[in-house]
């Protein structure tokens, strides 16, 4: 008589058809707990992902000063960063780039994040894929012998 290993199983025994285990009820109450602070981050998280897509484009001025004598301003050697939406719409208008302020991007833009985007808006663009046979040339079809025969002898169905 082999030897058997374990016990004879008692009846009852074990999780019941249906209930999950807790590590499971934990996992998913984690997932949701995650889901839901995403959820609430998602604005944030966009615009994140969008100024990662786009680059960092920083803007700078030369600092300028009056002069007391003629009552002009002048232009320093020290740049000033313009955050103001104004004042940055008003120095792009004024066509002074090199001389007066300078646009310099901080952050070059991530192709990836890009394309996640436009992915997640326009949905996922449909992929082609050539097939050839070897060495490039056409693909070889193998017929069912019913149909070698067809094309042997005709269609002659009964």
């Amino acid at each position: 008589m082999p030897f058997k290993k374990g016990h004879k199983r008692i009846i009852g025994a074990g999780i019941k058809k249906g209930d999950k285990q807790k590590k499971t009820i934990l996992r998913e109450q984690a997932l949701k707990d995650f889901q839901q602070s995403v959820v609430n981050d998602l604005r944030d998280l966009y615009f994140a992902g969008r100024k990662s897509a786009t680059g960092l484009m920083v803007m700078y001025q030369r600092k300028l000063i009056k002069n007391a004598k003629t009552g002009k301003y002048e232009r320093t050697g020290e740049l000033l960063r313009v955050t103001d939406p104004d004042k940055i719409q008003t120095l792009l208008n004024s066509e002074g780039e090199g001389s007066d302020w300078y646009y310099i991007s901080a952050k070059d833009p991530n192709i990836q994040a890009l394309n996640s985007l436009m992915d997640r808006t326009f949905g996922k663009p449909k992929e082609s894929i050539e097939v050839t046979g070897e060495e490039g040339g056409p693909i070889q079809i193998e017929i069912s012998l019913r149909e070698k025969i067809k094309k042997i002898y005709g269609d002659s169905s009964r």
